[in-house]
């Protein structure tokens, strides 16, 4: 059997159409309304507080000119001692040069006192083997007096 023409200019669905409109909003309404209220009575509202450094005063500015002139000062010096550089390097190589030399010249000065040394034990040995052998000789040995001119003459004739 054939279905039967409906006819779709019925305005019967109208009211139904309407009712469920006003109903969905109703309803979206109602939800977010009470959401809103939830949150208000739940939590409380946070608080932004934005805060920025205090305006600079007059002594915070004269501050800052004054390290700024500071620092102006500090890289004068900086340039100054720059331009210095080259001859402080120079006069620091001639400084360890001279160190050197002192070097060599103590290493000198050690080997001539330690000859000085030895030779005054050869001069003590040989005192000693001429008292002996004046002994034996039955000669008076030498004094200190003796000994003492001795070594005036030596040194006037022989400086080093």
């Amino acid at each position: 059997m054939a279905q039967p023409y409906r006819n779709t200019d019925d305005g019967s669905w109208a009211p139904v159409a309407i009712t469920l409109t006003v109903l969905v909003v109703a309803l979206v309404l109602g939800y977010f309304l009470w959401n809103v209220a939830n949150q208000n009575a739940d939590q409380p509202h946070p608080t932004t507080t934005v805060s920025g450094p205090p305006p600079a005063s007059a002594s915070t500015f004269r501050k800052m000119d004054d390290d700024l002139a500071k620092m102006h000062t500090v890289a004068e010096q900086l340039a100054k001692l720059e331009a210095q550089k080259p001859e402080l390097e120079k006069q620091l190589k001639l400084l360890d040069q001279a160190s050197a030399d002192v070097d060599v010249a103590d290493r000198k000065k050690t080997a001539a006192e330690q000859e000085r040394v030895e030779a005054m034990a050869r001069v003590k040995a040989a005192s000693t083997a001429i008292e002996r052998l004046a002994k034996q000789a039955g000669v008076a040995a030498p004094t200190k007096a003796d000994w003492q001119r001795a070594e005036k003459n030596a040194v006037t004739k022989h400086p080093n």
